[in-house]
Formats: C-alpha cells, sequence, structure tokens
C-alpha cells in the first residue's frame, strides 16, 4: 500500500486537492496498519484510531503529528492548507515507513 501511495502523490504533482484526496483515502488502510503493528508488539490496541496511532508513535518514535493532521482532515475538523500540503505527503509517508520497516 505504502509503495502504491507514494506513487499516487507522485501523479498527482502541485495539484493540492488531488494530494489532500490521496492521503485521505489512504488513511483508514495506514489506520488498520497501525492496529495490527500494536498486535504484532504484543499490545492489545485501543479502539479510538486517533489513540491507536498515539500508542505505536509513543512505542516507535515516529512523529505522530501528520496523522493527526490527516486524521482532522478526514473528520473535517480541520480545513487544510494548500501550502503545507507537501510537507505533510513527506512527514506522513516517513512515519507509515517507519512502521512498515519495523
Amino acid at each position: 500500500m505504502q509503495c502504491n501511495v507514494a506513487g499516487m502523490i507522485l501523479q498527482a504533482g502541485n495539484n493540492s486537492k488531488k494530494l489532500w484526496d490521496v492521503i485521505a483515502r489512504a488513511a483508514p488502510s495506514f489506520s488498520v496498519l497501525f492496529r495490527h503493528a500494536l498486535i504484532a508488539l504484543g499490545e492489545t490496541p485501543p479502539a479510538e484510531k486517533t489513540e491507536v496511532a498515539r500508542s505505536l508513535a509513543k512505542r516507535m518514535g515516529f512523529d505522530l503529528a501528520p496523522v493527526i493532521e490527516v486524521a482532522d482532515f478526514r473528520q473535517r475538523a480541520a480545513r487544510p492548507v494548500d501550502s503545507d500540503i507537501k510537507r505533510l505527503c513527506s512527514q506522513y509517508l516517513a512515519a507509515i515507513a517507519q512502521v512498515t520497516a519495523a
């Protein structure tokens, strides 16, 4: 999934709307990844997706901020800032890469 998302991000280029769409659509799959990573580490994952990410970030030491930012966007709790989308994609994929590498 990670390679597919990275490819879709590359295809979106500088189109902010497409970039936001790619990471928003990929987020549920990465939530499942996070939950199962905690299980593989011998932990019982919390019920709430954000808490799953928080627990895994604490355990693995990755930056939780981009994961929360994407979750907020998906829940419409935060309006995206187009100028930040490339930074967010980079940080989000870095967090995913750290989890998949482990």
